[in-house]
Order: structure tokens, then sequence, then C-alpha cells
């Protein structure tokens, strides 16, 4: 489950960064209070902090803890671990205000990528194909940001 959880975690990082950072410029979601323009590269590695550090410290733990709640009623497990993804994804809303939609859209991304891996292929499961996915998202970036003069 842990190893399963941890591909879940990297997966949901590079998805709702990219996503995080092609919906909404830095400058929009800081309010024009700070003087930042930046190329895409910038927005995608400035939102990965924010993103990372909520899925690292916040979401992994929920989802473990939800995973361990929802073990025991098998037929209606996703019944249940639906809406508490969902309402995990809601309580920041005391820390982050408006920002809590990327919170709930976060959320989201994980639990459906978690469900794909978990009736996908979970026994296939190994670490290269983290590396694999990781490999290309940095090549890609690198082959945008030399495109950009």
């Amino acid at each position: 489950m842990l190893k399963r959880k941890i591909v879940t975690a990297i997966l949901t990082f590079i998805i709702s960064t990219i996503i995080i950072a092609s919906l909404s410029p830095v400058e929009l979601l800081l309010n024009d209070s700070h003087n930042v323009t930046g190329t895409y590269f910038q927005d995608i590695m400035f939102i990965s902090v924010y993103v990372g550090g909520g899925i690292l410290l916040f979401g992994l733990p929920v989802s473990i803890l939800i995973e361990l709640i929802t073990q025991k009623p098998k037929e209606a497990r996703f019944a249940l671990s639906f809406p508490l993804h969902i309402l995990f994804g809601i309580i920041p809303v005391f820390v982050l205000g408006f920002l809590v939609i990327f919170s709930l859209l976060v959320s989201i991304v994980f639990l459906l990528i978690d469900e794909l891996i978990r009736y996908g292929r979970v026994n296939q499961l190994n670490w290269s194909d983290c590396n694999k996915v990781v490999r290309s998202f940095t090549t890609t970036l690198e082959n945008r940001t030399r495109q950009k003069p």
C-alpha cells in the first residue's frame, strides 16, 4: 500500500502542478501583490513547492488514513473513500481561503490516480515506472525552456 501511495503522490504532484500552472499564472495567485512575472517554467517551479509540500505533509498521510478506514467495507470502499477525499480536500479552506479550489483539485486527482493504479496493475508496480515518469517530466521541462528565447 505504501509503495502505491508514494507513486500516486509523485504522479499527482506532476499532474497537479502542470494543471494549476496552466490554469492560473502566479501573478493571479498572488493578486499582483508581488512584482512576479516569469516564464511558464518559473511558474511551475513556484507552484511545485506548495503543491509538493501539501501532498507530502497533508495529502499522503490523509490518504493512508482513509485507506486504513475504508479497508473493512470492501463493497462500499469507494463510496466511503470519495467523500472523505473531498472532505479533506476542503478542510484547508481555513488556511488557504479561495485557494481551496486547488486543494480540492489535487485531492480528486490523487484519488483518481490511486484508483487507476489500484485496479490497473497493482501487482506489477515497480520503481522503474516512477523513474520513467520523472525523467519524462524533467526532459519535457528542459525542452520547453530551451525553446523559449
